[in-house]
């Protein structure tokens, strides 16, 4: 069975790392071989480095989590997820 890729955009903190484990651990459970790629977006936004990457190697499916912030707060920074809604090419599954 082939490895699946998930692409992790980190902060390199503890408490990111110890997400990235949890989700590997419950693909594991489930039967499915994983590899996390981390990638650091430190020149473009988050949202920007996931379109790119989803267009330059043709990813067919996005899975991703979702929250969201105050509304002051996303209006001033922005949100990753209202960004991918709003320019997302392909199907996305959500969990919240």
């Amino acid at each position: 069975m082939a490895y699946k890729d998930i692409l992790v955009v980190t902060d390199d903190t503890p408490e990111c790392e110890e997400r990235v484990n949890v989700a590997l651990g419950l693909a594991a459970r489930h039967g499915v071989r994983v590899e996390a790629q981390r990638l650091n977006a430190k020149e473009i936004s988050i949202a920007d480095m996931l379109l790119n990457r989803i267009a330059d190697e043709g990813i067919d499916l996005l899975v991703m989590g979702a929250y969201g912030h105050a509304r002051v707060r996303e209006i001033w920074l922005g949100g990753v997820t209202r960004r991918l809604m709003q320019n997302m090419t392909v199907p996305v599954f959500i969990s919240h």
